[in-house]
Formats: C-alpha cells, structure tokens, sequence
C-alpha cells in the first residue's frame, strides 16, 4: 500500500486547533489526532519517546493522509527536528486578534476552576458568568503572544525551508463564523473556499465537507469581562485598541 501523506498543524492555546483538527478527524481520508500527542496525559504519553510517538501516528496505512496538533509551545529543536524528519506538510493556525485571543485564554482558564467545564465542548455554556481581568496582565500577555507567533513562524520556517517542506498558514477568523452553523444540530462547517485551500494543500478529496461539533465556549469573550470599562480604559492607550474594535 502506498505511504501516507504526512502532515502536522502548528498552532497556539485559543486559536480554533480543536476545531480544525476535530474537521480532520471527520474526514473518512485523514487519520488525525486532535489532541496534543506531546501532552503528558495524551494516549500517547506512555510510549518512550517523542520518535516512537510520531511512528504511531505516521505509520498509520488505511488513510491517505496521516496527522497531529501541536502547540508552539510544545516544541524545541529536538522535537521539531523529529517531526520534519517525516517530510509533512505543515500548517499554521493563528489568530489575527490576539487581543481576543489572550482574554478568551484568560477567561478559559477561570471557566474551567469555577464551572467546572472543559475548555472544548460539544454543550452550550452559560454566557452570563463574567469574570476579572487583570488589564496588566492582559497586556503583558498579549505581548508575550505577538512577539512569540513571530519568532516561532521565523523559527519554523527556517526549518522547513531546510527540508524543502510546504507550508500553509490560516488565520481562525477566516475559518469560523456564526453563519458557519448551518443547521439545528450545531455541526459547524469551514468556508468553503479556506475549506478547498486546505484539501488541496493537504491533497485529500474535496468531495467530503470539513465540519466539526465543537461549540465556541465563550462566543464574544470581551461580554465576558466584569471589570469592562477598567480593561478597556487601558486597552484605548494601546495599539491594540484596534483589535477591541474589530469584535
């Protein structure tokens, strides 16, 4: 039987890689796993090493595309040296608004100590608990965010470029919409033309949707915000109004 086609999605906390990997999941052409592989409490965490790992993954022979999520966090030279090794085609997901993403983090990370919830849910959630935000914190964070996506994209494709290998970075906003949910049941369906981008690049049938059953847990993080007018006092003295702007 031929090899499969190799492929790994690079992206960050709050980005929408559930959702697009969850898409991935569902095509009956890709085997993919949707959690991080390199989580300590992934299926995978009991095999030795980070090698025998992706040979779980990669060597899977009944699809014609074989893939995993990773966090950029997750990586260093080792591993990523290990992963490329496997020639994949290699997507990026970011988020253009990081100001949303950086609060959707934060406001996540208290929904899963007070509501007891995970931070991905195929359930509705109640929108009307709100929270504190840190306006300091926010900021350090979304710097943190901005300055990391550039020097891990840098990082990266140095790399690939080493291994002649392709890339395709997608953005979460072009992705998702509320007019994506088409029907009653809540399934969500990519943009049909990002849609056909990514099948092409990853060279899988285009016959089959990509759609996903996950639900956006908090679906305008910034209603969210107790302290509204104390984070965006701050916000508005920032580049980053724009972003609060944008939602």
């Amino acid at each position: 039987m031929k090899n499969s086609t190799k492929a790994v999605l690079i992206t960050g906390a709050r980005t929408g890689g559930t959702f697009l990997s969850t898409c991935f999941s569902n095509h009956p052409d890709i085997f993919w796993v949707r959690e991080e592989v390199f989580n300590g409490s992934s299926v995978y965490a009991s095999l030795p090493d980070d090698e025998a790992i992706l040979y779980q993954v990669y060597r899977q022979r009944f699809y014609k595309l074989n893939g995993f999520k990773t966090l950029f966090a997750e990586l260093d030279t080792k591993r990523l040296e290990s992963i490329l090794s496997w020639k994949p085609r290699i997507i990026f997901l970011l988020r253009r608004n990081i100001l949303e993403q950086v609060i959707s983090g934060l406001i996540m990370n208290r929904v899963k100590t007070t509501e007891e919830l995970p931070i991905h849910s195929f359930d509705a959630v109640d929108q009307s608990v709100t929270f504190h935000i840190d306006p300091e914190a926010l900021i350090s964070g979304v710097k943190r965010v901005e300055v990391g996506y550039l020097q891990y994209l840098d990082w990266i494709n140095e790399k690939a470029y080493t291994y002649d290998l392709p890339t395709l970075t997608l953005y979460y906003e072009d992705l998702y919409t509320p007019e994506n949910i088409t029907n009653l049941s809540g399934i969500t369906y990519i943009k049909q033309n990002e849609e056909w981008k990514i099948l092409d690049f990853l060279g899988v049938d285009e016959e089959y949707p990509l759609f996903s059953g996950t639900i956006k847990i908090s679906k305008n993080p910034f209603q969210r915000i107790e302290n509204y007018d104390e984070v965006y006092s701050l916000i508005e003295q920032t580049k980053y109004r724009e972003f609060w702007e944008k939602v």
